[in-house]
C-alpha cells in the first residue's frame, strides 16, 4: 500500500546526491493526473497530464533521476627530502650525516 511507504521528495533526493558527491545529469517526472479509480473522473483530469508534462517539472507522482559521481584523481605529492639531490661537501666522496640514513 503506498501510504505506508517512506518516500523521498525529489528535492530531498537531489540534496542527498549532492552531499554524497553526485551531479544530477537528467531528471524526468511522470504521471501528473489525479489518482481516481473511476473512468468518469479520469476523463476530467486528462488535461493535467498534458499540462504537467510541459510545465510542472517537480510535481509528478514518479520521478527518474540520472546522476553521475564526481571523481577526482589523486596525484601523489612526494616529500621534499625525497626529491632533493644529495649534497656533497667540499671533500669529494663525503656525505652529510642525513644522507647516510636516507639514500634516496
Amino acid at each position: 500500500i503506498p501510504w505506508n511507504g517512506r518516500f523521498l521528495s525529489l528535492l530531498r533526493l537531489k540534496d542527498w546526491l549532492a552531499l554524497l558527491g553526485f551531479d544530477v545529469k537528467e531528471q524526468h517526472t511522470f504521471f501528473f493526473g489525479l489518482p481516481f479509480q473511476k473512468d468518469y473522473f479520469k476523463n476530467y483530469t486528462t488535461f493535467l497530464e498534458k499540462i504537467g508534462s510541459r510545465w510542472t517539472f517537480n510535481f509528478g507522482a514518479v520521478y527518474l533521476v540520472v546522476a553521475q559521481k564526481r571523481v577526482t584523481t589523486i596525484t601523489p605529492i612526494r616529500q621534499k627530502w625525497l626529491t632533493q639531490p644529495a649534497l656533497v661537501t667540499e671533500a669529494a666522496g663525503t656525505l652529510r650525516a642525513t644522507d647516510e640514513y636516507y639514500p634516496y
